[in-house]
């Protein structure tokens, strides 16, 4: 049911107060916008008024309703008791408005105690406020509620019911009305459009039944109606066809436009490799080929004939970097002669961490039923060991979408907005058909809730019951997490039946030397001299080889510009890992309890001695 048609019921039956919530407000509010005009045609009119701080009260045609000016007082405007003052226009303030349709909804329910009702009163009024959590707590989730707003609101609530005078109050999805609210109160969620209503819109735009399909659904899943029409009408001017992994695209960049989420797909790494074949020439040689544009005769009629496509590349021959466009060539001939590279997202690309790797493989089973046993995994270690990394090699392994959620963007001083991005998380995971992940969720959701930044406002306690609630919902994803202290993580994240921990820490011997084979050969370093490497992360090893590429010296050198972590905070990882040992959490690698490497107190900074470790051979070799 569209929200249009659940509002109607609720003003048919008299409700005087409502919460509207909403992933697309602004969507939402012009669809009621849109549906107020409509019905001035019709036999059941309704008049809507909108307010917010901006613009203070508009009509549904977002015409300004000002206090005061010479101008001819509008009727309806006059009916609820507004203009007609002398002197310049103002703008009305909040508790102004709500007074006059208070003030409207007395007069009504005088008029029908004493048989005296007109067929004004037969006309539906409406005011709907902007941000309304906001507004009742002004000062963010520190502040208190604004006591004269929320007893203007339950007069009009109260005196307005029955007299088809109703208090809409727009609200972000995790608003929880205040107990003198919340008993009067209707909620009314603007919801996305099923499959059938986006079928519906497809036919609409041209396109033919028989390409919508199931991947053209799930691409536009979460979607309100105006950006499926939107995106699916772009799509066909663009390719000619509805194309799914553009649509998906377009929906991607529209769930983070807030800059608090990132959506990846490892699908749309448009990474190629160029491999040998005897009539190939040149190209045959040619290494790290990167695809930087592909042109197709839709988009290039003039220069590509029908059913062929023309590349622009960048590689490197001959220790050369190039960039040129290919000839254009049949698509056969375009996937025989270079075919997608080795994911750079996938688990070959994070060293160590073999039994983490085989938990998810087995915590995302799609042909079971149950496919999530564990919903939530979280890698708990110090910076570097690949924590973050692994999130995005889950995704690739897997051939998932990914919804990962900015920490530094998601804490907000308003009222529920911090609820509301985790929930926009949640909810697009979801819609993309792949998982969440959460990096340093102990800053997010911390194990003490007194803490200054929460101060007491309960935000932590309400998130972590999202995720667990969410979890008890859902057999079908999972949230990945990542943490540098287990100290910190809210116990309820992790004491769960479907919550998991491990030990993301320093790798072993045959770790590290499998990530200076795969850095080495990456930056087309030589065999040589390498440090001793105690204590080091991958992405020690990592930073070690760029600043050897980079500087033009050896590997050796570069390392007396590498701090590992354990030397630069050795007391915080030293707490760290006594932490992980009491708590018993299983090793990533391994699996078995966590037990710490009783180390020689003597022993401080590692000292530089040389080994050789041989790089892997390239292929093709």
């Amino acid at each position: 049911m569209s929200v249009i048609k659940k509002l109607t019921t609720f003003f048919a039956a008299g409700q005087a107060g409502l919460v509207l919530t909403s992933e697309e407000p602004e969507e939402c509010l012009q669809e009621l916008a849109t549906a107020a005009r409509a019905s001035q045609a019709t036999d059941e009119p309704w008049d809507l008024m909108f307010w917010d701080a901006v613009d203070g009260l508009t009509d549904a045609y977002e015409n300004n309703i000002s206090v005061g000016g010479d101008a001819e007082v509008d009727p309806d405007i006059a009916a609820l008791g507004l203009g007609g003052l002398s002197g310049q226009p103002q703008m009305i303030g909040l508790h102004d408005a709500l007074q006059q349709v208070l003030a409207c909804a007395k007069d009504r329910k005088y008029r029908d105690e004493m048989d005296e009702s007109t067929a004004e009163d037969g006309v539906q009024r409406v005011i709907c406020v902007r941000n309304w959590d906001r507004h009742l707590a002004p000062n963010g989730a520190s502040g208190a509620i604004d006591a004269n707003l929320l007893m203007l609101a339950q007069k009009l609530i109260r005196v307005g019911q029955g007299t088809g005078v109703t208090l809409l109050m727009q609200t972000s999805d995790c608003y929880k009305s205040p107990p003198e609210l919340k008993v009067h109160c209707e909620y009314v969620k603007h919801d996305a459009p099923d499959s059938e209503e986006v079928s519906n819109i497809a036919l609409e735009l041209g396109i033919e039944e028989d390409k919508i399909n199931d991947e053209l659904l799930q691409a536009t899943a979460g979607l309100s109606r105006a950006k499926v029409a939107q995106y699916l009408a772009e799509t066909v001017s663009e390719s000619g066809f509805a194309d799914p992994t553009a649509v998906f695209k377009k929906k991607a960049v529209h769930m983070a436009k807030d800059n608090h989420l990132d959506i990846f797909h490892p699908a749309f790494i448009e990474k190629f490799a160029c491999y040998p074949r005897p009539e190939s020439g040149k190209y045959a040689k040619a290494l790290g080929f990167t695809l930087l544009k592909q042109e197709h005769h839709y988009q290039n009629p003039a220069a590509i004939k029908k059913g062929e496509v023309r590349c622009r590349v960048s590689y490197v021959l001959d220790d050369v970097k190039q960039t040129e466009w290919l000839e254009s060539m049949p698509l056969v001939e375009f996937e025989h002669l270079f075919r997608p590279d080795k994911n750079p997202f996938s688990f070959d690309s994070v060293v160590g961490h073999s039994h983490t790797k085989e938990t998810v493989r087995q915590l995302y089973r799609p042909n079971l039923p149950d496919r999530c046993p564990r919903q939530m995994l979280t890698l708990v270690g110090p910076p570097g060991t690949g924590k973050s990394l692994m999130h995005k090699c889950i995704a690739g392994e897997l051939e998932l979408p990914m919804a990962s959620l900015k920490m530094e963007e998601v804490m907000d001083q308003y009222v529920g907005n911090s609820e509301q991005y985790l929930m926009q998380g949640l909810n697009a995971a979801i819609a993309t058909g792949g998982f969440l992940a959460i990096d340093e969720i102990e800053q997010v959701i911390p194990a003490n809730q007194s803490s200054s930044e929460g101060n007491g406002s309960g935000v932590e306690r309400r998130m972590s019951g999202q995720i667990k609630t969410f979890l008890n919902d859902q057999d079908s994803m999972f949230i990945i997490a990542g943490a540098n202290s287990i100290k910190d993580i809210h116990p309820a994240m992790v004491r769960s039946l479907r919550g998991k921990l491990m030990w993301a820490g320093w790798p072993d011997r045959e770790a590290k030397d499998e990530a200076w084979r795969m850095y080495t050969r990456k930056h087309e370093l030589a065999e040589q001299k390498l440090p001793k490497d105690d204590w080091w992360t991958p992405a020690d090893i990592a930073a070690c080889c760029v600043e050897a590429e980079v500087m033009e010296c050896s590997i050796f050198e570069a390392a007396e510009s590498i701090v590992p972590t354990y030397f630069s905070r050795q007391d915080d990882m030293e707490a760290l890992m006594a932490d992980v040992e009491r708590e018993q959490i299983p090793d990533s690698a391994t699996g078995k309890k966590f037990v710490h490497p009783r180390k020689n107190k003597k022993s401080s900074a590692p000292k530089k001695v040389t080994r050789r470790v041989k790089p892997a051979k390239k292929e093709n070799e």
